[in-house]
């Protein structure tokens, strides 16, 4: 699988919420083998208020082939990461990865 990670340095007190190696391992673990861009961002531009993540699936076009995923995370105040990344890893990914109407990548795209 594919998979690339841009991480904009995170403001002093602040971290980010989701770790590639561990949406790797997750993805791994299902099965998955989608194309994958990963951009953690500091200040969750594209994001509305209150959304942590994003992931959105891209279809094939003529000028690129393939099914692909992007996925966006923010940063967020350091005294409330352990809580927020519990969350992420504990119940955000393993539901957006359960395999949905037969297809065992069609959960990935419910976060």
């Amino acid at each position: 699988m594919e998979f690339t990670s841009e991480t904009e340095e995170a403001p002093k007190g602040s971290g980010h919420i989701l770790k590639p190696m561990k949406l790797q391992k997750a993805f791994a673990e299902a099965g998955i083998e989608l194309p994958t861009r990963l951009s953690r961002v500091h200040d969750g531009r594209f994001l509305l208020p209150g959304i942590l993540l994003r992931a959105d699936f891209a279809i094939p076009t003529p000028s690129s082939p393939f099914e692909r995923l992007y996925i966006q995370a923010r940063a967020f105040k350091s005294d409330a990461l352990p809580e927020i990344r519990s969350q992420v890893d504990g119940e955000c990914i393993p539901h957006a990865l359960r395999p949905n109407l037969g297809s065992p990548k069609a959960g990935v795209f419910r976060l």
